[in-house]
């Protein structure tokens, strides 16, 4: 059974590239809710049956998790707090420049560590009998953000083992995130080996 995880389509906050002040963030523009529907039309192409969907809580997740839902007539989507934002503390409300005045997001005060993160979603690291089998069309639909999916491939091409998370260096993923780039509303597909985006084939 193949496991998708998709990043949240375009919000406001990503159009102004401010922190959306409230930590579950902004709504979806217009052109996210037409990129989120793109995305779960091909979805519905490549996997026409779907077990669950699990989403981040946060606001442009859950209504990108909505429009899947929907184009695979699924009705219920489970809220994961283990897939929400990596919680960046004062820089909250404040633009991309506040946080580059930072060398790591670890010295942003108030914010999440690098381990706790890393711990927190470590367990979707792991491939998982989900008792339905392994039926090659159905797939499990996984929405969250960014770095969520940069820090899984991380951990999961270095073989990252749970008690060795604490020895990694601060931001030890960020320099997977700055070269895989991880678009609005792509959809990455979790092998045994890593995760590899499906969709879109290519970026400009």
């Amino acid at each position: 059974m193949p496991r998708l995880f998709v990043r949240h389509a375009q919000s406001y906050a990503n159009q102004t590239g401010v922190l959306a002040p409230e930590f579950l963030g902004s709504n979806l523009s217009p052109l996210g809710h037409q990129q989120a529907e793109s995305s779960a039309s091909y979805i519905r192409g490549i996997v026409p049956e779907c077990i669950k969907i699990t989403s981040s809580p946060h606001v442009r997740c859950m209504q990108t998790a909505q429009h899947i839902a929907a184009n695979l007539g699924v009705e219920e989507i489970k809220i994961d707090d283990t897939l929400g934002v990596r919680f960046l503390g004062d820089a909250l409300g404040r633009d991309r420049a506040y946080r580059r005045g930072y060398s790591t997001y670890d010295e942003i005060p108030n914010s999440e560590s690098t381990r706790d993160f890393l711990q927190r979603i470590f367990p979707y690291t792991l491939e998982k009998d989900n008792g339905y089998g392994q039926e090659a069309n159905a797939a499990e639909i996984i929405v969250t953000h960014s770095g969520v999916i940069s820090a899984l491939r991380y951990l999961i091409a270095n073989r990252v083992p749970f008690e060795e998370i604490p020895m990694l260096g601060y931001d030890c993923y960020r320099a997977d995130y700055n070269k895989y780039k991880v678009p609005n509303a792509s959809i990455w597909e979790h092998s045994g080996d890593g995760i590899d985006m499906v969709y879109p084939e290519k970026v400009a």
